[in-house]
């Protein structure tokens, strides 16, 4: 579906499923490796390569699906070529609809493409997929360490874990040790890590917060304008 198609690649994070009988009643509309889906409507820049991966996936009713009978065109140069700003907008500019764009195969039958010699279409399409890789490879390293951050900072700043560890480190004779043993393990910290931290917690108007800190608003700390 359009939802899933991404930045010249296949998103999976929502996608839905149909069953092995579904797939061949609509076996017209199933995709195959070099096949481009395009959005055929809302954002209709959108548009995919189809990869080893999606072989036999379904092609949904609101997407398009390009295929080439002819062996002088490499797709994933196309895929490419459908992706440049001037190419976009002018399925853009030519996609009918004055609340949302929508897109027909009369449109892009319409679509002018430059072809250089096979050969270099290969070679652009190799470089640019090789970048494309690249970048998505750097998305998912960014989404990981977005996540790690979330977790440490949860960990850390939500549910005061090193303060934990620390009343857990005083052992019996500290107040809270019965409700810092019934607390789950989490990763043990280094020292340097838990000096930063008290070992115990005070009220506060947002419930129990670690000793020596405060409550405050942006507004007493930052000057705004």
């Amino acid at each position: 579906m359009p939802q899933d198609i991404g930045d010249n690649r296949i998103e999976t994070a929502s996608i839905k499923c149909i069953t092995p009988a579904d797939a061949k009643r609509l076996e017209r509309y199933l995709v195959r490796p070099g096949d481009i889906v395009l959005s055929r409507r809302g954002d209709v820049r959108r548009r995919a390569l189809i990869r080893e991966r999606e072989d036999g996936w379904l092609c949904g009713t609101g997407s398009l699906r390009i295929r080439f009978g002819d062996d002088s065109i490499c797709p994933a140069y196309v895929s490419h070529y459908l992706g440049h700003p001037i190419v976009a907008d002018w399925i853009v500019r030519h996609a009918h609809g004055a609340t949302m764009p929508n897109l027909n195969t009369s449109i892009l039958s319409a679509l002018p493409i430059l072809l250089p010699p096979l050969p270099e279409q290969r070679a652009i399409a190799h470089i640019l997929g090789t970048l494309d890789d690249k970048i998505e490879l750097n998305r998912r390293m960014n989404a990981t360490l977005e996540a790690m951050a979330r977790a440490l900072f949860k960990s850390w700043f939500v549910d005061f874990d090193p303060v934990w560890e620390n009343i857990k480190r005083h052992g019996p004779g500290h107040p809270l040790a019965d409700q810092a043993a019934a607390r789950p393990g989490v990763p043990s910290l280094p020292e340097e890590i838990l000096a930063f931290f008290p070992d115990g917690f005070e009220e506060s108007t947002l419930g129990l917060i670690p000793q020596g800190w405060r409550v405050s608003t942006i507004g007493a700390l930052a000057e705004i304008r």
